[in-house]
């Protein structure tokens, strides 16, 4: 199974984790969640509780979505930094237990 690492930050300025907390557990009004979006939304905000993130693919590919389509009312390259750490999660393989 293919799983995705994130590594967060927190600062004053951008804490990253509770953007990202935000980001899912508050969908686009434009784009509210189906059932099967809210399910995947509360599994990934069950992941958020360490500056290390262990996602699955699915959960990683909806955090993805997420984030990129967030607009932003401010240019900082804090933002910047939190969309690339996203977009390019490190891949990791997770053996099945046989």
């Amino acid at each position: 199974m293919s799983m995705r690492i994130i590594n967060f930050e927190q600062s004053k300025e951008f804490d990253e984790l509770t953007v990202l907390r935000s980001l899912v557990e508050n969908a686009d009004p434009a784009k509210p969640y189906n059932i099967g979006k809210i399910r995947l939304a509360i599994r990934v905000l069950d992941k958020l509780a360490s500056s290390s993130v262990t996602l699955e693919e699915e959960e990683w590919r909806f955090v993805n979505e997420r984030v990129l389509e967030t607009t932003w009312v401010k240019a900082s390259p804090l933002i910047v930094s939190f969309v690339d750490k996203v977009a390019n999660a490190a891949h990791v393989e997770q053996c099945k237990a046989a």
